[in-house]
This record gives C-alpha cells, sequence and structure tokens, in this order.
C-alpha cells in the first residue's frame, strides 16, 4: 500500500493481480490498475505523477497517475518484492527474489545496473541525503550502496531476514526490522550499530543500546508509565523511574 499526497488517494496491491486506487476522504475507488499477476509492492512517484507496481510474475510496471494507463514495464526476472523511488536522481528501484536490486531510469524505464545483494531482496529504502540505496534481504544482510556508482558501500549484520528498511534522514540513521523482531537503528555515516529494540511480554518493549559507557536496557510499561533500567540485560535487577527522566535520543 502507499499513499499519493498529492492527489488525496491511497493505492493498495491484491494478490489477485489488481492495484486499486481509493479516495482518501470519500474512501470510494477511482479506478483500478490490472496487473495480471499478484501485487507484491507499490510505490508513489510524485515528481513523475505515476504509480509503480511490482508483481509476482516478474515484472515491475509503471502506471499514469492522471488515467491510470500504463506507461512501461520494468523486466526484473523473478517476483518483485520491493520498489522504491529516487526522486532526486530519477530512478526506481526494485527488489527482487533472484537476489538482485536492479536500477532503473524512470524516463526511458531503461535498466541503469544491478546490485548482487546474494539472496532475494525483501525491501529496498533511498537514502537521498547519502546518495545511497539500501536493500534488505533473506540472508540477514542489509546492504549500503552508492547511488552514483552502484558500489557496495557496506553491510549491516542483522541477524535473521531483513523484512523491512527506513531511512530516518533527520538522524542520519538506517532503520532495519528483521524476522528476529528486532528493530536496530544504524549509524548512516560510519554504518555501526546504535541501538536494538525488541518486543517483551505484556506489551513491553526493550531499547539496547550505548549510553555514556554503560551499555543499558530501556523496557517502557505503558500500564505503569515507567521506564525500567537494567544495567545489565543479562539480569533481573533493575530500577523503575519516570519515563520523561530517559533521554532516548542519546542512544
Amino acid at each position: 500500500m502507499a499513499v499519493d499526497a498529492a492527489r488525496g488517494r491511497y493505492v493498495t496491491g491484491s494478490y489477485e493481480g489488481t492495484a486499486r486506487v481509493w479516495d482518501a476522504e470519500s474512501l470510494e475507488l477511482c479506478g483500478e490498475l490490472s496487473c495480471g499477476f499478484g501485487v507484491m509492492t507499490v510505490a508513489i512517484d510524485a515528481a513523475r505523477d505515476r504509480y509503480v507496481t511490482g508483481s509476482d510474475e516478474g515484472a515491475a510496471r509503471v502506471w499514469e497517475a492522471r488515467s491510470l494507463e500504463l506507461c512501461g514495464e520494468l523486466p526484473c526476472g523473478s517476483w518483485v518484492l520491493s520498489v522504491a523511488v529516487d526522486a532526486a536522481r530519477g530512478r526506481y528501484v526494485t527488489g527482487s527474489d533472484d537476489g538482485v536490486a536492479r536500477v532503473w531510469d524512470a524516463g526511458s524505464l531503461e535498466l541503469c545496473g544491478e546490485l548482487p545483494c546474494d539472496s532475494r531482496v525483501l525491501t529496498v529504502a533511498v537514502d537521498a541525503v547519502h546518495g545511497r540505496y539500501v536493500t534488505g534481504s533473506y540472508d540477514g544482510a542489509a546492504r549500503v550502496w552508492n547511488a552514483r556508482n552502484l558500489e557496495l558501500c557496506g553491510e549491516l549484520p542483522c541477524g535473521s531476514r531483513v523484512l523491512s528498511v527506513a531511512v530516518d534522514a533527520a538522524r542520519s540513521r538506517y532503520v532495519t526490522g528483521s524476522l528476529d523482531g528486532t528493530v536496530r537503528l544504524w549509524d548512516a555515516q560510519s554504518l555501526e550499530l546504535k541501538a536494538r529494540m525488541w518486543s517483551l511480554p505484556e506489551s513491553q518493549w526493550a531499547v539496547a543500546g550505548p549510553i555514556g559507557k554503560s551499555p543499558l536496557a530501556l523496557s517502557y510499561r505503558a500500564n505503569e508509565h515507567l521506564m525500567w533500567i537494567v544495567q545489565d540485560p543479562t539480569s533481573q535487577r533493575s530500577k523503575p523511574v519516570p519515563y520523561e527522566a530517559v533521554d532516548v535520543s542519546r542512544l
């Protein structure tokens, strides 16, 4: 699913082979994009007023947002699991089940290059500030690529399948979500791990990362509005403090 903020629409993709465009106010159907095969991912190209869909037969399709007509297809070889738009460079980035992320020129729809990721590419994101692409793969690694020359900048070891990647441009971070239930925060400059977050029983969350010289584990208890601070995450000793007293932004 994707949000077309400029036109006030939602775009959904369905496994029966149709992407649907909905009015965000009335929630009425504006039209359908017949993709023929299961729609795995949807993205919005606001600069060119287009929608981009990725399907499980191996093609990404580019659609005119005004008329909902097909502009062209991007042959990706296998299931297209993720699509991202690089507005600054005028490109589309697709991630496929064959382990390759592909970079396409948004104007000509021709292939600019490939990013070999070794295993199926489940998610793709664009870092416009640093001029990079970030891919997340089935093998448990997120990879950071230079958008100019398409060379690998480094890898982010995430432990298990990387299901989601996001770019926090304001804080210069990459955020990855993995099958093991862990969210990891990475410094976009050094590519070093800054913190890990994971769920706990009874709707709690824990955060582990360096604050000063000591690693801390923090878990928020919604029912008591307390943050539990544990100096040693493996110990049972803990001390409750007011939620407002903990500066998580220092992670």
